[in-house]
């Protein structure tokens, strides 16, 4: 096969999935389900050693992943109890364009629930979340969990279900 007709033969091939297939769902690396061959063309020795990556996943990235999915199923719970139900909606400012943006109850509540875990699993982890912003019980934490409980309000306002709760997780301020 040539090098311009690799792309051909990679797009007929199933692409990895990003979840496991089990009942609990959990975040995985796309990496561990690629062939050892993503480019039949390149010879073995240009392939990198993925096996080298598994075995740097530590217990510490493993509990962090643990602690996320948990977050993920206390916001979820949360927010299929006001999904497409009658509650107030708040109007707060945004800061980044002056105009106010509508922020509900299952927002706080959902938030809430997210930074409790946190809190519990991890003490002298710093938390930002969209609607309370910064909380941090030391002065300065190498880990900020980052939180929006529903990215698409105006969504979930509608009873539209596309919307999804974000979580991210900074180490000295760089993606974990």
């Amino acid at each position: 096969m040539l090098p311009s007709q690799a792309h051909r033969s990679l797009a007929a091939r199933p692409q990895p999935s990003l979840f496991s297939s089990s009942s609990q769902i959990r975040l995985r690396s796309p990496c561990l389900n690629l062939n050892p061959s993503p480019l039949p063309f390149l010879p073995s020795t240009f392939i990198p050693d993925r096996s080298a990556r598994r075995r740097s996943v530590t217990a510490e990235m493993e509990r962090f992943v643990e602690v996320a999915n948990t977050v993920a199923d206390a916001a979820g719970e949360v927010l299929r109890k006001y999904f497409r139900q009658s509650y107030e909606i708040i109007d707060k400012a945004d800061l980044s364009t002056c105009v106010p943006r509508p922020v509900t109850i299952a927002d706080r509540e959902a938030e809430e629930s997210m930074v409790s875990i946190i809190s519990e699993s991890f003490p002298v982890h710093a938390v930002y979340g969209e609607e309370n912003g910064w909380r941090c019980k030391e002065k300065s934490a190498d880990y900020v969990w980052v939180l929006d409980p529903i990215d698409g309000t105006k969504s979930f306002i509608t009873g539209k279900p596309l919307f999804g709760t974000l979580i991210a997780l900074l180490h000295k301020g760089k993606p974990v």
